[in-house]
């Protein structure tokens, strides 16, 4: 059977972000291998504000990223769950001014592949569209000096969404948070928080009775 996607979508308009409750401190993390396959060679600053923020995001799980960059000349280390991550497009904050601004509509901006419902750990995020979304962000009169800060957590939130289907295998989104989907410029006006479901269920990732969250549909 051919793969299907789950996707990140982006649609503009704008709506309220919902906090959700904070974890238990208490937990020996897994260790999660993020292996990066990039169609082109990123920006620095920008692919090491993406680790940040992504980090950041995922801090109360405590799982331990390890972030690789694929390519012929390295093995890839060993870890308790590992999930590839193709990075499409052009990625850096100058790229904003380069593309064709999308303004309108619903832009798929990542995808994770589903095999006979199974969700597996492979993931897409495409840079070249993340800065379209955000170069029509001109289009709504914001102010541009705002939009590689915008281009950076959006690139953050839908690796970080991305991460999250894979890791946890469901197919599911929520209403708010980091499995939100579409988002909105609302939800990029404040940091994402992970739910204390999706916490724990983070913190089983890598262990022999690991849980799923929820069905991949």
């Amino acid at each position: 059977m051919t793969p299907r996607t789950i996707a990140a979508l982006f649609v503009f308009s704008f709506s309220a972000l919902a906090a959700a409750p904070q974890a238990a401190p208490d937990f020996r993390p897994a260790t999660v291998g993020v292996m990066l396959s990039f169609e082109r060679k990123p920006s620095p600053d920008w692919a090491r504000r993406l680790r940040r923020e992504v980090e950041e995001i995922f801090g109360p799980s405590k799982l331990d990223l390890r972030w690789e960059v694929l390519n012929d000349h390295t093995q890839p280390g060993s870890y308790s769950r590992a999930v590839v991550v193709e990075v499409r497009g052009r990625c850096g904050f100058t790229r904003v001014a380069e593309v064709e601004p999308a303004w309108n509509g619903t832009v798929q901006l990542g995808w994770t592949l589903v095999n006979d419902g199974e969700v597996i750990p492979h993931a897409a995020i495409d840079c070249d569209r993340i800065a379209a979304v955000v170069a029509g962000a001109r289009k709504l009169a914001l102010n541009r000096q705002l939009l590689p800060g915008m281009y950076q957590t959006l690139s953050a939130r839908v690796l970080a969404h991305e991460l999250m289907h894979a890791l946890l295998r469901t197919a599911d989104h929520q209403q708010s948070g980091c499995l939100r989907t579409p988002l909105r410029l609302a939800d990029l006006q404040a940091p994402v928080r992970l739910s204390s479901t999706e916490v724990a269920a983070l913190r089983e990732v890598g262990r022999p009775s690991g849980v799923v969250m929820a069905g991949a549909k």
